[in-house]
């Protein structure tokens, strides 16, 4: 989830809001679009920004809104007189004309200048608006203390599973495999493009065809049907029939591959990536997913403990994994890890790190003389 200070705003120069649009394993741009900005607290919206359609046209031509393929700056104008906490920008769009409305909802915070100079600065994975509804935390905590504790959850969660947990653009630059798999750090939502570098120049020599490579992105395209792909993020070079007698059903059948070229930060990787979990009942083509709801409820018991105990120093409350007896009346308490207080648990609580298993980057092993397999 996103911030934006109160009193900046998004807009072409600080795209803090951006509608991010994909068509199958890359993104697209529309042809047709509208947004709507509302402050949500409780069960209660106000809109900020009425709807308004979107720019089509690139930034800086006519007050275009278009950033790159598929990617359209949402502006929010002033936002000085906005309240802290939880807002939403309610996004939709056509890819044809007349033809289907899609629609995305993008929350964010609205964040204190005191505490944060800049949007990117903050992220969050639980927003304020739920975490008092929910009765996680007290209604009288003041929203400004709420955003500090769930920024500083949401990026310990990020360092111990190493990925992000919603959709964001980003830029690898990855070692030629040698062979036709191309493994990516995080899952992929979808691609912008693939190119080939120079690493010496650090200029693209060479843009990859779309046709040319596959992007396995299923568990949202296919989502219960054709595999996760989260747990194993990769493109494929293939390299397809070009006689019509080796067609299959209209379909072009996968006859070979061609290996990516082997060097070290030669082949650069642009898109959209992140883990969520697939949207049910939207468009599986378009969906980009969202945050799991089990990190989520993970994000809220943390900030929930961090303020119940600020200074650490209550092991009932951080560490509730150690507790092996209690007796109630005369309040004796037996604790694991003895007299050195050793305790091997990522954030002190078993349950917890068990939810988090489902959320780790798989791990990886390298080594000097390592050879490359050719596996998928």
């Amino acid at each position: 989830m996103k911030g934006i200070v109160q009193g900046q705003e998004s807009s072409a120069a600080n795209p803090v809001l951006v509608l991010l649009v994909r068509s199958g394993q890359f993104l697209t741009d529309i042809v047709a679009g509208t947004y709507k900005i509302d402050a949500i607290t409780g069960d209660t919206a106000v809109e900020l920004v009425p709807e308004t359609a979107i720019n089509i046209a690139a930034v800086g031509i006519g007050g275009g809104q278009r950033l790159l393929e598929g990617q359209y700056v949402i502006l929010t104008g002033p936002t000085a007189s906005w309240g802290l906490g939880t807002h939403r920008a309610v996004l939709t769009y056509q890819l044809a004309a007349g033809g289907t409305t899609y629609t995305q909802v993008t929350e964010f915070e609205v964040i204190s200048s005191s505490d944060w100079v800049s949007c990117q600065q903050f992220v969050s994975y639980a927003s304020t608006r739920n975490l008092i509804r929910e009765k996680i935390v007290k209604a009288s905590t003041p929203i400004a203390t709420l955003h500090r504790a769930t920024n500083r959850v949401s990026v310990l969660l990020e360092q111990l599973c190493r990925r992000c947990f919603e959709p964001r653009f980003m830029t690898y630059e990855l070692d030629g495999t040698g062979n036709q798999f191309l493994f990516l750090p995080d899952a992929i939502i979808a691609l912008h493009d693939v190119e080939l570098v120079d690493v010496f120049l650090n200029e693209t020599q060479s843009t990859y065809d779309r046709t040319s490579y596959l992007v396995y992105n299923r568990h949202l395209s296919q989502p219960g049907a054709g595999g996760d792909d989260r747990y194993n993020p990769k493109i494929e070079r293939v390299l397809w029939s070009v006689s019509r007698t080796m067609w299959s059903e209209g379909m072009p059948v996968k006859v070979g591959y061609y290996p990516w070229p082997e060097g070290r930060k030669n082949v650069r990787v642009v898109g959209v990536f992140g883990f969520t979990d697939p949207d049910p009942h939207a468009d599986a083509g378009t969906t980009l997913g969202h945050t799991p709801e089990d990190l989520t409820a993970i994000v809220g018991a943390l900030v929930a403990r961090q303020l119940a105990n600020p200074r650490f120093d209550d092991v009932l409350v951080h560490q509730p994994g150690r507790l092996r007896s209690a007796k109630t009346r005369d309040q004796a308490v037996s604790l694991s890890g003895g007299s050195t207080g050793l305790y091997g648990s990522a954030t002190g609580d078993p349950l917890i790190d068990q939810m988090l298993v489902r959320f780790a980057a798989p791990i990886t092993v390298r080594y000097t003389d390592e050879k490359r397999i050719n596996t998928p």
